[in-house]
């Protein structure tokens, strides 16, 4: 029984760990506009950057996020501005 709870605990982290978006190289205070704002995007994977990055809504929405709700200092913002063209560039959606 333990082992069957500690196997499923395994596989729901497992599950949790292939939708999270890879959020490397993003300043930590912009993270929360990236992965909150998914919803407004209307796409079905937090990972999927296409389909983010696609969608000017949620672009619009995180930028005003970053910059007005983030806490992030200007300089700071710019840098996650430009991890998002670098990664929306990387997904073939240039911004």
């Amino acid at each position: 029984m333990q082992v069957q709870i500690i196997a499923a605990a395994f596989l729901a982290t497992l599950c949790a760990a292939q939708d999270a978006p890879d959020l490397e190289g993003l300043p930590e205070c912009a993270q929360p506009c990236f992965v909150d704002n998914v919803p407004i995007s209307g796409c079905d994977d937090a990972s999927d950057f296409a389909c983010l990055c696609g969608s000017s809504e949620y672009i619009n929405t995180v930028t005003t996020c970053v910059l007005v709700e983030s806490g992030c200092s200007l300089t700071v913002a710019l840098e996650a501005r430009g991890w998002a063209e670098d990664t929306c560039e990387e997904a073939g959606v240039p911004i």
